[in-house]
């Protein structure tokens, strides 16, 4: 069953510069942008509340006891991750042979809105080719 989007949806292939977007991306997408019938919001906005309460913590009340709920740790990490890119991380390897260090960093950057598609930087040393942007 092929599913079909009106004009100006935003699961629409090409909506955000990719056209080749999966099958189960479309729908998960297309479902996100749905309107939660409890809340009245977008799907995703409750589950942005959802996560904001779990970093938190929270209090309620179940058969007349209060129950205070702590902060959680994954999600807390989750709303940094999403909101600030994940911190650059280091592997290092030595081999038994020659003490060879092999050293992998990560750098995950946001561009704000302005910035180009692409560009190249060329130190002589290195070069590097950023193409397309993480917002």
């Amino acid at each position: 069953m092929k599913h079909r989007f009106q004009k100006g949806n935003k699961a629409a292939l090409g909506h955000d510069g990719r056209k080749n977007r999966d099958p189960l991306s479309q729908v998960l997408i297309s479902q996100l942008n749905e309107i939660d019938r409890n809340t009245g919001a977008e799907k995703r906005h409750t589950i942005v509340a959802n996560l904001m309460r779990a970093a938190m913590g929270w209090t309620e009340r179940r058969n007349g006891k209060t129950i205070i709920h702590e902060p959680e740790a994954w999600a807390i990490r989750e709303v940094f991750d999403r909101a600030e890119g994940r911190p650059a991380q280091a592997l290092t390897v030595d081999a038994k042979e020659g003490a060879t260090n092999i050293a992998l960093i990560e750098r995950v950057i946001v561009y704000p809105a302005g910035v180009p598609e692409s560009e190249t930087i060329d130190s002589g040393d290195y070069k590097v080719v950023r193409t397309g942007r993480t917002n």
